[in-house]
């Protein structure tokens, strides 16, 4: 087995966190040391849009083969993979399951990448299951707003307050005419599928509903 030593890892979300949206309250694992695979595209790319299960044997072959400076206790189940064009961090669970995914800072990634040019492409065994919901156009601030405003809308219009509702539809279309259910399907519909940054302006109003209470 290949291992990569001192690295940073970012196994804060299910999604995997690119270097550039890292942020000081993550978890960042100061690894020591790290499996790694050379694999296909292919593979890779299912790694990162699906939810996989790794297959048992090569789970219990990472057992307890990563170990970090700062954890208490080691991560009992990870490994790096790449394709030579890019590298992924991964968490598993003893089922094989995925629960974390990681970017690498970018000038230790392209010295892994380097570093794996002389190994063998490997092809690993797992079972393909659902894909993971994709939202290649938005950031992680972005969903996170997104998030919730869509969660304050659904209590705007569970409360029935359609004074708010009217005032947060103003913002966004100006005056239209046009029912309470009406307005909060628009709403809610264009924020799920076309988030853009004039909904920031929602997310700014429910903050400072909040700041006043």
């Amino acid at each position: 087995m290949t291992y990569i030593y001192d690295v940073l890892l970012n196994f804060t979300d299910e999604r995997l966190i690119e270097f550039f949206e890292w942020n000081t309250t993550d978890i960042i694992e100061n690894v020591k040391k790290i499996p790694i695979f050379r694999i296909s595209s292919e593979q890779l790319n299912d790694l990162l849009t699906y939810n996989i299960t790794l297959d048992k044997t090569l789970v219990s072959k990472l057992k307890n083969q990563t170990s970090t400076y700062k954890r208490t206790t080691d991560l009992e189940y990870a490994s790096l993979f790449t394709d030579l064009n890019r590298v992924v961090g991964i968490e598993f669970n003893k089922e094989g399951d995925i629960l974390c995914r990681s970017g690498l800072l970018l000038d230790e990634e392209e010295d892994i990448i380097c570093e794996c040019t002389v190994e063998p492409l490997e092809e690993i065994t797992y079972i393909k299951k659902e894909k993971l919901a994709q939202n290649p156009f938005y950031t992680r601030e972005e969903l996170k707003k997104r998030k919730y405003i869509l969660k304050e809308l659904d209590l705007v219009y569970k409360e029935k307050n359609k004074d708010k509702l009217n005032y947060l539809f103003k913002e966004i279309y100006g005056n239209k005419s046009l029912s309470f259910e009406n307005k909060y399907l628009k709403l809610k519909t264009d924020i799920e599928k076309n988030y853009s940054p004039k909904f920031n302006s929602l997310y700014e109003i429910f903050k400072l509903t909040y700041t006043k209470k």
